[in-house]
């Protein structure tokens, strides 16, 4: 809380710890894990492939930025599944490189909701492709799912986002779908597919 209180105040602070962190690594199996006030990330999946997380639980204090609960990026069939979160930031961040993710049983707020995220960063870079949310309720979160690029010519592109089953409830709940920022530079070959409950 103390980290957070100095970035707040705009001084020069340390970045702060990420809790659980996996890079190139293969067969990853998260179980039953309570993640409290992580200073930065709670959960990073980095250059990863057949990552299955269950059971998990994020809890972070109200004024906690950049405290995302799961960040996926340069990784291949992860799932997420039966996740429960409560931050100020991203439920689950997803970057480039982002292949075959599966979400499914996740309650979500109050926070950003799920972001895929940071496109376009690179001239040069892989997209994010086949990413599935099923089942997921959003509580007073900002967005249900949003997808922000930055305003420059990339390779990256966005490819397969299909929804299932989402309910989004609570006053602060904003947008459903979000696209932030000028998203040309971005090929957006986004598919969704059904998006069965959405709520205002």
């Amino acid at each position: 809380p103390s980290l957070w209180a100095c970035k707040a105040s705009h001084s020069n602070c340390p970045s702060g710890a990420t809790t659980l962190s996996f890079t190139n690594s293969k067969n990853i199996r998260i179980r039953s894990l309570l993640s409290l006030n992580s200073q930065m990330f709670h959960i990073v999946i980095n250059g990863c492939e057949n990552v299955n997380v269950q059971g998990v639980r994020i809890i972070a204090a109200g004024n906690s930025p950049n405290t995302d609960g799961i960040h996926v990026q340069l990784s291949k069939n992860v799932n997420i599944i039966k996740y429960l979160i409560k931050t100020r930031d991203d439920c689950i961040s997803i970057s480039p490189g982002t292949k075959n993710l599966w979400v499914e049983q996740v309650t979500c707020g109050p926070g950003h909701g799920i972001s895929i995220r940071s496109l376009a960063k690179d001239l040069k870079e892989e997209g994010v492709q086949n990413i599935t949310v099923k089942k997921t309720i959003f509580l007073g979160t900002q967005n249900g799912l949003r997808i922000m690029s930055w305003a420059r010519p990339s390779t990256g592109f966005v490819q397969g986002v299909r929804l299932f089953e989402l309910d989004w409830t609570g006053p602060e709940t904003g947008r459903g779908i979000g696209l932030e920022k000028d998203i040309e530079p971005v090929d957006l070959r986004t598919d969704i597919d059904r998006l069965n409950q959405e709520k205002d």
